[in-house]
């Protein structure tokens, strides 16, 4: 049997007509930050338990900063 694990996006978007969804979005929206890479910074050096911090946002009312690769297998628009 294949089980498909619901993302990041599946579980907000089943969220859509609670009251709170509207306030979540607003929340992530006006708090997200992308601070790229430099390029003279190659990916391969990052130390696995701290690596560079790309994306920040607060959602239900936390901060989460995270690399662009964490950001996009959270959010399931990558897929390891």
């Amino acid at each position: 049997m294949n089980w498909i694990l619901p993302t990041l996006c599946d579980r907000l978007f089943d969220l859509a007509y609670l009251p709170l969804f509207k306030i979540m979005v607003c929340e992530f929206l006006a708090s997200f930050d992308f601070a790229p890479r430099p390029t003279d910074q190659p990916g391969e050096l990052d130390d696995p338990e701290e690596p560079w911090i790309e994306v920040s946002f607060r959602l239900a009312r936390g901060w989460h900063e995270m690399s662009l690769r964490e950001f996009a297998v959270h959010s399931g628009h990558y897929i390891v």
